[in-house]
């Protein structure tokens, strides 16, 4: 398994100008979806400038080997493409989940949960 800083340099030739996070930053993990692809937690980062703030982290699984390292890559490359929409989340950084060294998205974080919780809720409640 590589390292986290032999895995942050190759993330920062690979996604350019997104920024790398350090995974101790992140404090309160709760974990809120489980599904084969990813795991989604509610953490709270603590910026040594901004304080604390509430987001969520996607930890691709598997994405710490180069073999699955691509799904990321795209997850990623989507975020890029979209989150820059004022109605989307904004993609806040990415870090490395040191124990499995996969890829994790930072992103902000949604209270109402995702999209279609809220349509599934909305339609429930009609």
């Amino acid at each position: 398994m590589k390292s986290i800083a032999a895995m942050a340099s190759c993330l920062d030739r690979d996604v350019g100008s997104i920024g790398f996070l350090d995974f101790a930053s992140f404090t309160g993990m709760e974990q809120k979806v489980a599904g084969s692809y990813k795991l989604v937690y509610r953490a709270t980062y603590n910026h040594p400038k901004a304080g604390a703030t509430a987001v969520a982290l996607l930890q691709i699984r598997g994405s710490g080997s180069q073999e699955t390292k691509h799904k990321a890559l795209q997850e990623i490359e989507v975020f890029r493409e979209l989150g820059l929409h004022d109605n989307l989340l904004g993609l806040c950084g990415l870090t490395v989940e040191p124990i499995a060294g996969d890829i994790c998205l930072v992103t902000e974080y949604a209270p109402r949960g995702s999209l279609d919780q809220v349509l599934s809720t909305a339609q429930d409640n009609k």
